[in-house]
């Protein structure tokens, strides 16, 4: 996918290294790629944003089964944006091997990212897997991350988006109910959503863990249904969500879909253009997929999203920081209609 110029390349990630939230967002997409592209991962965690602050490993990861740039067993990660890679490198991996924190060098790997380019790359990994210290050195750049995209394509979408780029007819789940709760004031909250649907959540939620399959969701409107699905997927526990929203991606046109078919590893494909002929190969193809319906289409079979409870909405509003002089109008509106409720915030 890296070869669409509408997603970013590792000239774009060398470029993204001089903006200050590349620092804070970093270490959020590597862990976004590694639960998008490893299925048997026992542990994860990623400090981001201003979490990248304080002491101790950026990332520990422990794998049953890795792959090309996640190791089997346990991997400890530095990284960092600073335009010398090497002495960035140098100064983490001195840390380390001072103090190793609570992972023992000799059952771990030291993996140190770089959003940008460093030709040196290989050769420095070589010179510290010879002092013998840790079980394996490793050192990604920008181009090594631009192929790790290409393996996941739902991150892809989500960074180029979040860069600035228009990846076109398809957009990640994530940035997706992002923008259709934002598009309020105050913005529309996940509890809103759920309020008395507890039964379509389980539903989602249920058919996610499952085997490969269709699901069809009916809501008074297409983006109501997607809005659902995002708020069901985010009841999960972190990491599973985490590898949920690196999966889930809005398909808004055949030609992004048959795109996205092709992926290495699995994703969760929400469709919103009309012919889903392609449907069937999709999850023969170990995809599951989510049909977002509106209420201008019928189906038998599909999960009903009922109206939002009142009282419950009432509470969630209230949550949402809405005044107390319009609550009880409003949770009436968003019991009648949640898009209307969304009209007037």
């Amino acid at each position: 996918m890296s070869k669409n110029w509408l997603l970013v390349n590792s000239t774009d990630l060398a470029q993204w290294a001089d903006r200050r939230d590349a620092q804070g967002t970093l270490p959020k997409l590597v862990r976004r790629l590694v639960t998008a592209t490893v299925k048997q991962i026992t542990h994860v965690s990623f400090r981001a944003d201003e979490g990248v602050q304080l002491s101790g490993w950026d990332g520990v990861v422990r794998a049953a089964a890795g792959n090309a740039f996640v190791p089997t067993g346990c991997s400890a990660w530095e990284m960092g944006c600073s335009q010398d890679p090497k002495q960035k490198a140098d100064g983490d991996y001195k840390t380390r091997w001072d103090d190793p924190l609570d992972q023992d060098p000799k059952d771990t790997t030291f993996i140190f990212v770089t959003p940008r380019r460093w030709s040196g790359k290989g050769d420095w990994a070589a010179e510290k897997r010879k002092e013998g210290i840790w079980n394996d050195v490793r050192a990604y750049d920008a181009e090594d991350l631009e192929t790790w995209l290409e393996q996941a394509p739902v991150v892809h979408l989500w960074l180029s988006s979040l860069l600035g780029k228009n990846p076109g007819h398809a957009e990640d789940l994530l940035s997706s109910s992002a923008n259709w709760s934002e598009a309020t004031s105050p913005p529309v909250s996940d509890d809103l959503v759920r309020a008395g649907r507890d039964d379509a959540v389980k539903r989602v939620l249920d058919w996610y863990r499952a085997a490969p399959s269709v699901l069809e969701v009916q809501a008074q409107t297409i983006d109501e249904a997607i809005a659902l699905c995002a708020a069901a997927l985010r009841t999960l526990p972190p990491a599973e969500a985490d590898a949920a929203f690196g999966r889930a991606v809005v398909v808004k046109a055949s030609d992004s879909w048959q795109m996205l078919a092709m992926a290495p590893h699995p994703l969760l494909l929400m469709p919103t253009f009309v012919d889903r002929g392609r449907v069937p190969t999709a999850v023969n193809d170990g995809h599951h997929v989510l049909i977002p319906l509106g209420r201008d289409e019928h189906s038998e079979n599909a999960v009903e999203v009922p109206r939002l409870h009142r009282a419950e909405a009432k509470k969630a509003l209230a949550a949402m920081g809405v005044d107390d002089g319009k609550v009880e109008r409003l949770a009436a509106l968003a019991h009648a209609s949640l898009n209307a409720c969304r009209r007037k915030l």
